[in-house]
């Protein structure tokens, strides 16, 4: 998939990801969260222990990263397939600014973005 897909939420912005030097496209937000949800306990089965248990080895982190990646890219092409997903229509830049008058109308907004 050569095809960004970007989709920027009010969480995508106020995640500190912007003021970090990063924002995460769609299939990275949802690989990374499937390897946060999953990393601890995504395994393979080894059989069963003296007491009939499951036992389970761990991916490797390799294939961890793989595979949540790969299920993301399968969402997001599902998504996309369904119309469940639109471009957005304001550049990040954009969203940014307007993010900052409505803090700044609020009340709320940081030092750094009253100017």
């Amino acid at each position: 998939m050569t095809d960004r897909v970007e989709f920027w939420t009010s969480d995508c912005l106020n995640d500190g990801g912007i003021q970090n030097g990063y924002l995460l496209e769609l299939r990275a937000r949802l690989g990374f969260n499937l390897i946060e949800r999953y990393g601890s306990v995504a395994g393979q089965p080894r059989g069963e222990d003296s007491a009939g248990r499951s036992v389970l080895d761990l991916q490797t982190p390799q294939e961890l990263v793989t595979r949540c990646f790969e299920i993301a890219d399968l969402c997001v092409q599902e998504c996309l397939s369904r119309g469940l997903i639109r471009k957005p229509t304001k550049t990040v830049d954009e969203m940014v600014k307007e993010n900052a008058r409505i803090l700044r109308l609020l009340g709320t907004a940081p030092p750094d973005v009253l100017g």
